[in-house]
Protein backbone atom coordinates (compact mmCIF):
# COMPACT_ATOMS: atom_id res chain seq x y z
CA UNK A 1 0.00 0.00 0.00
CA UNK A 2 1.39 3.16 -0.80
CA UNK A 3 1.88 6.08 1.52
CA UNK A 4 -0.96 8.13 -0.06
CA UNK A 5 -3.36 5.53 -0.21
CA UNK A 6 -2.24 4.82 4.15
CA UNK A 7 -3.39 8.84 4.43
CA UNK A 8 -6.40 8.57 2.65
CA UNK A 9 -7.55 5.49 4.78
CA UNK A 10 -6.46 6.97 8.07
CA UNK A 11 -8.24 9.83 7.80
CA UNK A 12 -11.34 7.97 6.25
CA UNK A 13 -11.24 5.90 9.51
CA UNK A 14 -10.96 8.94 11.42
CA UNK A 15 -13.67 10.90 9.82
CA UNK A 16 -16.15 7.98 10.28
CA UNK A 17 -15.37 7.54 13.93
CA UNK A 18 -15.54 11.29 14.44
CA UNK A 19 -19.15 11.19 12.30
CA UNK A 20 -20.22 8.49 14.77
CA UNK A 21 -19.03 9.90 17.54
CA UNK A 22 -21.64 13.23 17.04
CA UNK A 23 -24.38 11.12 15.79
CA UNK A 24 -24.49 8.40 18.45
CA UNK A 25 -23.23 10.89 21.55
CA UNK A 26 -26.26 14.24 23.08
CA UNK A 27 -24.63 16.94 21.22
CA UNK A 28 -27.60 19.20 22.37
CA UNK A 29 -24.61 21.10 25.24
CA UNK A 30 -21.94 21.85 22.29
CA UNK A 31 -23.34 25.08 22.12
CA UNK A 32 -21.65 25.77 25.53
CA UNK A 33 -18.57 25.62 23.96
CA UNK A 34 -18.36 29.28 23.20
CA UNK A 35 -19.45 30.00 26.91
CA UNK A 36 -16.48 29.37 28.90
CA UNK A 37 -14.82 31.01 32.22
CA UNK A 38 -11.93 32.39 31.21
CA UNK A 39 -10.15 32.04 33.92
CA UNK A 40 -10.26 28.57 34.26
CA UNK A 41 -8.85 28.73 30.80
CA UNK A 42 -5.91 30.58 32.28
CA UNK A 43 -5.30 27.81 34.36
CA UNK A 44 -5.16 25.29 31.58
CA UNK A 45 -2.48 27.10 30.01
CA UNK A 46 -0.28 26.99 33.64
CA UNK A 47 -1.24 23.66 33.64
CA UNK A 48 -0.31 22.82 29.47
CA UNK A 49 3.26 25.16 30.11
CA UNK A 50 3.64 22.99 33.62
CA UNK A 51 3.06 19.59 31.15
CA UNK A 52 5.34 20.81 28.22
CA UNK A 53 8.32 22.65 31.33
CA UNK A 54 8.42 19.06 33.03
CA UNK A 55 8.42 17.09 29.66
CA UNK A 56 11.70 18.92 28.27
CA UNK A 57 13.49 19.22 31.71
CA UNK A 58 13.30 15.43 31.76
CA UNK A 59 14.20 14.62 28.36
CA UNK A 60 16.45 16.96 28.59
CA UNK A 61 18.12 15.19 31.66
CA UNK A 62 18.01 12.05 30.03
CA UNK A 63 19.46 13.32 26.21
CA UNK A 64 22.24 15.08 28.53
CA UNK A 65 23.22 11.81 31.17
CA UNK A 66 23.04 9.48 27.97
CA UNK A 67 24.15 11.25 25.02
CA UNK A 68 26.24 13.99 26.41
CA UNK A 69 23.73 16.72 25.02
CA UNK A 70 24.73 19.07 27.10
CA UNK A 71 25.07 21.81 24.77
CA UNK A 72 21.76 21.77 23.54
CA UNK A 73 19.38 24.23 25.52
CA UNK A 74 16.11 23.53 27.15
CA UNK A 75 14.55 26.26 24.87
CA UNK A 76 15.48 23.58 22.12
CA UNK A 77 13.78 20.85 23.75
CA UNK A 78 11.03 22.54 24.78
CA UNK A 79 10.57 23.67 20.97
CA UNK A 80 10.77 20.27 19.77
CA UNK A 81 8.04 18.41 22.29
CA UNK A 82 6.14 21.23 21.33
CA UNK A 83 6.14 20.83 17.79
CA UNK A 84 5.85 16.93 18.22
CA UNK A 85 2.38 17.76 20.22
CA UNK A 86 1.06 19.93 17.98
CA UNK A 87 1.90 17.65 14.66
CA UNK A 88 0.24 15.10 16.95
CA UNK A 89 -3.35 16.44 16.26
CA UNK A 90 -2.91 16.11 12.54
CA UNK A 91 -0.62 12.93 12.33
CA UNK A 92 -0.42 9.48 14.30
CA UNK A 93 0.03 11.14 17.69
CA UNK A 94 3.01 8.51 18.86
CA UNK A 95 4.44 8.32 15.58
CA UNK A 96 4.36 12.58 15.21
CA UNK A 97 5.85 12.99 18.86
CA UNK A 98 8.61 10.04 18.42
CA UNK A 99 9.41 10.98 14.88
CA UNK A 100 9.79 14.37 15.12
CA UNK A 101 11.35 14.81 18.56
CA UNK A 102 14.22 12.11 17.13
CA UNK A 103 15.00 13.93 13.69
CA UNK A 104 14.97 17.29 15.09
CA UNK A 105 16.99 16.42 17.85
CA UNK A 106 19.25 14.55 15.71
CA UNK A 107 19.51 17.38 13.47
CA UNK A 108 20.20 20.06 16.30
CA UNK A 109 23.82 18.23 17.40
CA UNK A 110 25.62 15.48 15.99
CA UNK A 111 24.28 12.08 17.03
CA UNK A 112 22.89 9.43 15.54
CA UNK A 113 19.44 8.34 14.88
CA UNK A 114 19.75 5.20 16.80
CA UNK A 115 20.94 7.61 19.89
CA UNK A 116 18.51 10.45 19.49
CA UNK A 117 15.69 7.89 19.22
CA UNK A 118 17.40 6.37 22.88
CA UNK A 119 16.71 9.76 24.58
CA UNK A 120 12.75 9.60 23.74
CA UNK A 121 12.38 6.13 23.65
CA UNK A 122 13.43 6.00 27.77
CA UNK A 123 11.82 9.35 28.30
CA UNK A 124 8.52 8.20 27.20
CA UNK A 125 8.98 4.56 29.19
CA UNK A 126 8.81 6.81 32.13
CA UNK A 127 5.23 7.90 31.15
CA UNK A 128 4.47 4.26 30.82
CA UNK A 129 5.97 3.39 34.16
CA UNK A 130 3.71 5.51 35.94
CA UNK A 131 0.58 5.20 33.93
CA UNK A 132 0.92 1.58 34.95
CA UNK A 133 1.29 2.24 38.49
CA UNK A 134 -2.95 3.82 38.17
CA UNK A 135 -4.10 2.27 35.55
CA UNK A 136 -5.11 -1.19 37.47
CA UNK A 137 -6.04 0.62 41.10
CA UNK A 138 -8.23 2.94 38.18
CA UNK A 139 -10.47 -0.47 36.36
CA UNK A 140 -10.76 -1.34 40.09
CA UNK A 141 -12.25 1.28 40.96
CA UNK A 142 -14.42 1.51 37.37
CA UNK A 143 -15.33 -2.45 37.80
CA UNK A 144 -16.65 -0.96 41.54
CA UNK A 145 -14.11 -3.20 43.30
CA UNK A 146 -12.64 -0.10 45.15
CA UNK A 147 -14.04 3.51 46.43
CA UNK A 148 -11.93 6.25 44.96
CA UNK A 149 -9.74 6.98 47.80
CA UNK A 150 -8.45 3.70 47.99
CA UNK A 151 -7.83 3.09 44.28
CA UNK A 152 -5.97 6.45 44.30
CA UNK A 153 -4.29 5.76 47.47
CA UNK A 154 -2.80 2.71 46.11
CA UNK A 155 -2.22 4.18 42.76
CA UNK A 156 -0.13 6.98 44.24
CA UNK A 157 1.55 4.71 47.39
CA UNK A 158 2.84 2.23 44.43
CA UNK A 159 4.53 5.73 42.88
CA UNK A 160 5.99 6.59 45.73
CA UNK A 161 7.22 3.16 46.70
CA UNK A 162 8.79 1.83 43.20
CA UNK A 163 12.07 3.42 42.73
CA UNK A 164 13.14 1.82 45.86
CA UNK A 165 12.06 -1.63 44.80
CA UNK A 166 13.48 -1.37 41.21
CA UNK A 167 16.41 0.78 42.94
CA UNK A 168 18.61 -2.62 43.22
CA UNK A 169 17.61 -4.33 40.18
CA UNK A 170 17.25 -0.48 37.86
CA UNK A 171 19.52 -1.65 34.70
CA UNK A 172 17.24 -4.78 34.38
CA UNK A 173 13.93 -2.96 34.95
CA UNK A 174 15.12 -1.04 32.14
CA UNK A 175 15.91 -3.31 29.67
CA UNK A 176 12.74 -4.69 30.82
CA UNK A 177 10.80 -1.88 29.66
CA UNK A 178 12.36 -1.38 26.17
CA UNK A 179 11.92 -4.86 25.21
CA UNK A 180 8.03 -4.04 26.31
CA UNK A 181 7.80 -1.21 24.39
CA UNK A 182 9.30 -2.29 20.88
CA UNK A 183 7.03 -5.47 21.36
CA UNK A 184 4.09 -3.29 21.66
CA UNK A 185 5.27 -1.19 18.55
CA UNK A 186 5.54 -4.12 16.49
CA UNK A 187 2.38 -5.29 17.68
CA UNK A 188 0.74 -3.10 15.29
CA UNK A 189 3.03 -4.06 12.23
CA UNK A 190 -0.28 -6.00 11.08
CA UNK A 191 -1.36 -1.93 9.88
CA UNK A 192 -0.29 -1.21 6.46
CA UNK A 193 0.90 2.40 7.78
CA UNK A 194 3.14 0.43 9.95
CA UNK A 195 4.11 -2.48 8.38
CA UNK A 196 7.34 -1.10 6.89
CA UNK A 197 8.39 1.30 10.30
CA UNK A 198 11.78 0.42 11.92
CA UNK A 199 11.89 -0.06 15.53
CA UNK A 200 14.92 1.75 16.92
CA UNK A 201 18.07 -0.70 17.77
CA UNK A 202 18.01 0.35 21.36
CA UNK A 203 21.31 -2.06 22.28
CA UNK A 204 23.28 -1.04 25.06
CA UNK A 205 26.04 0.94 23.24
CA UNK A 206 28.62 2.57 24.81
CA UNK A 207 28.58 3.29 28.57
CA UNK A 208 27.40 6.85 28.12
CA UNK A 209 24.24 6.04 27.17
CA UNK A 210 23.66 4.21 31.26
CA UNK A 211 20.85 6.80 32.98
CA UNK A 212 22.72 7.62 36.34
CA UNK A 213 20.44 6.51 39.46
CA UNK A 214 20.11 10.42 40.22
CA UNK A 215 18.62 11.27 36.82
CA UNK A 216 16.51 8.19 36.96
CA UNK A 217 15.07 9.47 40.02
CA UNK A 218 14.61 13.16 38.81
CA UNK A 219 12.73 12.08 35.54
CA UNK A 220 10.49 9.80 37.14
CA UNK A 221 9.48 12.13 39.36
CA UNK A 222 9.30 14.48 36.55
CA UNK A 223 7.08 12.03 34.84
CA UNK A 224 4.70 11.82 38.22
CA UNK A 225 4.87 16.00 37.86
CA UNK A 226 3.85 16.15 34.26
CA UNK A 227 0.81 13.23 34.61
CA UNK A 228 -0.68 15.41 37.90
CA UNK A 229 -0.61 18.45 35.03
CA UNK A 230 -2.43 16.34 32.33
CA UNK A 231 -4.60 15.74 34.93
CA UNK A 232 -5.29 19.18 36.22
CA UNK A 233 -6.19 19.98 32.75
CA UNK A 234 -8.79 17.76 32.50
CA UNK A 235 -9.98 19.56 35.54
CA UNK A 236 -9.63 22.96 34.13
CA UNK A 237 -11.73 22.08 30.86
CA UNK A 238 -14.35 20.85 33.00
CA UNK A 239 -14.12 23.84 35.35
CA UNK A 240 -14.07 26.25 31.93
CA UNK A 241 -17.58 24.58 30.62
CA UNK A 242 -19.39 24.04 33.90
CA UNK A 243 -18.92 20.04 34.09
CA UNK A 244 -18.76 18.72 37.19
CA UNK A 245 -16.03 16.18 37.17
CA UNK A 246 -13.85 16.05 40.94
CA UNK A 247 -10.45 16.63 40.92
CA UNK A 248 -10.12 12.70 41.80
CA UNK A 249 -12.24 11.45 38.81
CA UNK A 250 -9.79 13.69 36.58
CA UNK A 251 -6.84 11.55 38.39
CA UNK A 252 -8.79 7.97 37.51
CA UNK A 253 -9.93 9.00 34.10
CA UNK A 254 -6.37 10.57 32.70
CA UNK A 255 -4.07 7.18 33.14
CA UNK A 256 -6.99 5.17 30.76
CA UNK A 257 -7.20 7.72 28.57
CA UNK A 258 -3.87 8.35 28.01
CA UNK A 259 -3.51 4.03 27.31
CA UNK A 260 -6.14 4.50 24.68
CA UNK A 261 -3.90 7.15 23.46
CA UNK A 262 -1.42 4.47 23.14
CA UNK A 263 -2.70 2.67 19.77
CA UNK A 264 -5.11 5.93 18.07
CA UNK A 265 -3.16 5.28 14.84
CA UNK A 266 -5.75 7.87 13.02
CA UNK A 267 -4.35 11.52 12.54
CA UNK A 268 -4.46 13.03 15.55
CA UNK A 269 -6.07 10.06 17.45
CA UNK A 270 -9.55 11.33 15.61
CA UNK A 271 -12.47 9.34 16.46
CA UNK A 272 -10.27 6.56 18.59
CA UNK A 273 -9.63 9.17 21.26
CA UNK A 274 -13.38 10.63 21.27
CA UNK A 275 -14.32 7.18 21.62
CA UNK A 276 -11.59 6.32 24.50
CA UNK A 277 -12.61 9.69 26.44
CA UNK A 278 -15.77 9.03 25.81
CA UNK A 279 -16.57 5.75 27.25
CA UNK A 280 -13.98 6.05 30.38
CA UNK A 281 -16.22 9.52 31.30
CA UNK A 282 -19.16 7.60 31.41
CA UNK A 283 -18.12 5.03 32.91
CA UNK A 284 -16.53 6.99 35.42
CA UNK A 285 -20.09 8.98 36.30
CA UNK A 286 -20.25 11.80 33.96
CA UNK A 287 -23.83 12.77 32.61
CA UNK A 288 -23.66 11.32 28.90
CA UNK A 289 -25.21 14.93 27.91
CA UNK A 290 -22.08 16.50 29.07
CA UNK A 291 -19.70 14.37 28.37
CA UNK A 292 -19.63 15.01 24.36
CA UNK A 293 -19.30 18.49 25.74
CA UNK A 294 -15.93 17.75 27.84
CA UNK A 295 -14.72 15.21 24.67
CA UNK A 296 -14.72 18.15 22.10
CA UNK A 297 -13.97 21.04 24.59
CA UNK A 298 -10.74 19.16 25.91
CA UNK A 299 -9.75 18.59 22.29
CA UNK A 300 -10.70 22.19 21.33
CA UNK A 301 -9.12 23.91 24.33
CA UNK A 302 -5.85 21.67 25.28
CA UNK A 303 -4.95 22.44 21.03
CA UNK A 304 -5.29 26.61 21.72
CA UNK A 305 -3.47 26.29 25.08
CA UNK A 306 -0.02 24.03 23.18
CA UNK A 307 -0.83 26.88 20.00
CA UNK A 308 -0.53 29.77 22.79
CA UNK A 309 2.57 27.90 23.94
CA UNK A 310 4.26 27.58 20.45
CA UNK A 311 3.27 31.58 19.73
CA UNK A 312 4.74 32.57 23.20
CA UNK A 313 8.07 30.51 21.80
CA UNK A 314 8.11 31.81 18.04
CA UNK A 315 7.48 35.57 19.88
CA UNK A 316 10.58 34.83 21.99
CA UNK A 317 13.41 33.48 19.59
CA UNK A 318 12.19 36.62 17.08
CA UNK A 319 13.23 38.58 19.96
CA UNK A 320 16.00 36.95 21.57
CA UNK A 321 17.06 34.75 18.60
CA UNK A 322 16.57 30.76 18.79
CA UNK A 323 19.32 29.55 21.43
CA UNK A 324 19.71 30.44 24.70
Amino acid sequence: MSKGTARVLQWGVAVALVALFLVLGDTSQLGRLSDVSWPWLVLLLLATAGLVLSASVRWRTIAVETMGAGDVPLSRFIHYFLMGRVLGFVLPAEAADMGIRTVALRRSREMSLAGAAYTVLLDRLFDLVVLVCLVVPALFYLGGRLDERVALGIGFAVIAVLPAVVGRRYGGAIRFLERLYRGLIRGFRFLPWLRKAEVPELETGPERRGLGGKSAVSSYLLSVVKLVMVSLRLYFVAGALGVEVPLWMAFICVPLAQVAALVAVTPGGLGILEAGWYGILVWAGVAPEETVLLVVGWRLYTFASLLCLVLGMRIREAAVGPRD
